[in-house]
């Protein structure tokens, strides 16, 4: 939510906003692409959908814990369940807020950063934000999902540097 977040700025405050990335941005809704609820997923389900690589995904999501262990699973699902709750407490009025009526205002150059094989906001989501968005470009990073600076963090970084310099 911190992309959509951001494009909020931008949009209320446009003078006050140099420039913009939103990378695998929330915000939208594409009735031909919902987004998964992630509040009814099991840890693997979630996994599945924030990596390219679900094994490594899994590995960073979880600090390789032992799922085999049904005691070990069950305290990181319980956890997790905690995690999401909260967030949703936070963030349940936030997607609602139709960000998507005021992208029009946002004036500053504007990079949408996703990962080609993002399977929880599809990449359909960053050419929805670049429609939207005054002279926005859409920049796919191939070999990665959702989680894609934890997933290709040099070209990331990179093209993060590159139109922020």
């Amino acid at each position: 939510m911190g992309g959509m977040i951001a494009a909020e700025m931008a949009a209320v405050a446009p003078n006050d906003v140099g420039k913009l990335v939103l990378v695998a941005a929330a915000g939208l809704w594409i009735e031909e692409h919902p987004i998964p609820d992630i509040f009814a997923l099991l840890p693997g389900q979630l996994v599945e959908l924030l990596f390219e690589d679900p094994v490594k995904g899994q590995a960073l999501l979880t600090g390789g814990a032992d799922f085999s262990d049904m005691e070990v699973f069950k305290e990181f699902y319980l956890g997790q369940q905690r995690r999401l709750a909260m967030a949703g407490k936070i963030l349940f009025p936030i997607p609602n807020r139709r960000v998507s009526k005021r992208l029009y205002r946002v004036t500053a150059p504007t990079l949408i950063l996703w990962g080609q094989g993002d399977r929880l906001v599809v990449p359909a989501y960053a050419r929805r934000w670049a429609a939207l968005i005054p002279g926005a470009t859409v920049d796919l990073v191939p070999n990665a999902a959702h989680m894609l600076p934890y997933e290709q963090p040099q070209a990331f970084t990179s093209a993060v540097s590159r139109f922020l310099g």
